[in-house]
Parts: structure tokens; sequence; C-alpha cells
């Protein structure tokens, strides 16, 4: 690894990023999802049931920008894959 670039595999769920292999993209965007529908989860429940409490606007703006970033991840990692495994020629 670069030791001018961050090792972010934490985020990625042990992806193999020098040889990845399909069940390493299965396992990476299955965490990654896991985690958006969490946040989206959390959001839904404050917002679609009356429970007299609301997030404030800060953690709002926050869980739906960590949403995005776990997007971002996702076609990052794909992407990744993709140039790592597509046959030249």
């Amino acid at each position: 690894m670069n030791p001018n670039t961050p090792n972010l595999t934490h985020r990625l769920n042990n992806y193999t990023v020098d040889n990845p292999e399909p069940h390493d993209l299965s396992d990476a965007i299955d965490a990654i999802t896991g985690r958006a529908f969490s946040a989206i989860s959390l959001l839904q429940d404050k917002y679609a049931f009356d429970t007299g409490s609301r997030l404030n606007d800060e953690i709002t703006y926050m869980t739906l920008q960590s949403i995005e970033m776990e997007l971002q991840d996702i076609k990052a990692t794909v992407e990744h894959f993709y140039q790592k495994n597509k046959k030249s020629g």
C-alpha cells in the first residue's frame, strides 16, 4: 500500500484491492448497502411516525451526507472492480 494513501479497506468489508474477486465485491456492496439502509431506516422512523421528537437539521443533514458517501463508495468500488477485471485486448 502506498504510504501516502490512507488505508480505507475497513469501509469495504475486506475488499481485496490488488486482486478483487466477485465475492469480494459482493461482500463490500452488502456491507455498504447495509449501512445506507440502516441510516435511511433511522430517518424514516423519526419522520414517518408522530413520536413527538424530531432530529435537528444538522443530524438530518449529516445522516443524508453519510448515505450519499455510501452510494459514492458503491460507485467507486464497482468501478475499481471493473477496471481490475476487464479483459485487455
